[in-house]
């Protein structure tokens, strides 16, 4: 790429970002989501329905016409030390964060709601957040070098983190930037999306069984 280039497409990446961001107020359009409560009830379908085909268009129309981010394919061997370094920080977190009670608000809803919840958390959301984030935002520092590499590393990851400002808990902040730099360096090393997909799916499966799990014991 010349210079020229580089620039262009960080700034195309970019849009891409902004769109995924301003998508969001849409979901103000529906009843009740202007409350806290109503956003939470409204954000599964919403997700599922209008922020998921704009990811998967804008990957789709990116990767035709620069072939930058390919969903690749799966090796079990590039999945043992992101899975073990996802355990130790599931294991910190829950001796050094805080507890998140506004998650319990999914047993006020009905059977069919909490299946739409689930389904977005575990497999609309990691879709969404890696084409976003490990995709579009890591590829704006395709070109600048490894320090240019570093930075959007950094800036993916402080943005991952910023987004998810339902938690309350600072462990929990540092917990998904360290996280999404664990997902950064694995989409790196394997050239894929596929892999950092399936690796915040399973974190996001395991959290939401442990949800149910605990409340149903306590």
């Amino acid at each position: 790429m010349t210079s020229m280039d580089r620039v262009l497409h960080s700034l195309v990446c970019a849009l891409f970002f902004a769109g995924w961001f301003l998508i969001q107020f849409v979901m103000l359009a529906f009843p009740g989501a202007a409350t806290s409560s109503g956003a939470f009830a409204a954000w599964p379908l919403f997700m599922i329905l209008f922020v998921l085909p704009y990811s998967l268009f804008s990957r789709a129309f990116y990767q035709k016409r620069t072939g930058l981010m390919p969903f690749g394919t799966i090796q079990l061997s590039s999945l043992w030390l992101p899975v073990i370094s996802m355990i130790i920080l599931s294991v910190a977190t829950m001796f050094y964060g805080e507890d998140e009670t506004w998650l319990l608000r999914i047993f006020t809803f009905s059977p069919l709601h909490q299946f739409i919840f689930v389904v977005a958390v575990v497999f609309a959301a990691p879709i969404i957040e890696e084409i976003i984030f490990r995709g579009f935002l890591l590829n704006a520092g395709i070109g600048y070098g490894p320090n240019g590499r570093r930075v959007a590393i950094a800036v993916t990851s402080l943005l991952f983190a910023s987004a998810h400002d339902q938690y309350h808990s600072p462990v929990t902040f540092i917990m998904i930037f360290v996280m999404s730099v664990i997902f950064c360096l694995v989409r790196i090393k394997t050239n894929s999306l596929i892999v950092p997909i399936i690796l915040h799916a399973l974190y996001n499966g395991i959290q939401m069984l442990l949800l149910f799990i605990l409340t149903d014991i306590s």
